[in-house]
């Protein structure tokens, strides 16, 4: 999945959904996320997070996804005050 703006390719994430030998619901992991750097902090890494969230939501990963949301949550705001 990749973000643009203004025709540029601005960042990318990728993700699979697999199966795990503990649950029968499939899990999502979320391997790379990347903006460029003349445009963090404007949200498109959020949105790409989101995005991935809103496929896993789709495919009933919810407990996974859930999980992984809120990893990725403190790690935008750890993010955050890094910069």
């Amino acid at each position: 999945m990749v973000a643009v703006e203004d025709g540029q390719l601005v960042g990318w994430v990728h993700y699979i959904f697999h199966r795990s030998t503990i649950s029968i619901a499939p899990t999502c992991y979320l391997q790379d996320l990347f903006t460029r750097e003349s445009i963090r902090g404007k949200g498109f890494g959020r949105k790409l997070i989101n995005a991935v969230y809103e496929q896993g939501s789709s495919l009933v990963c919810r407990a996974f996804v859930g999980k992984l949301r809120n990893k990725l949550d403190r790690l935008s705001k750890a993010l955050s005050r890094s910069r």
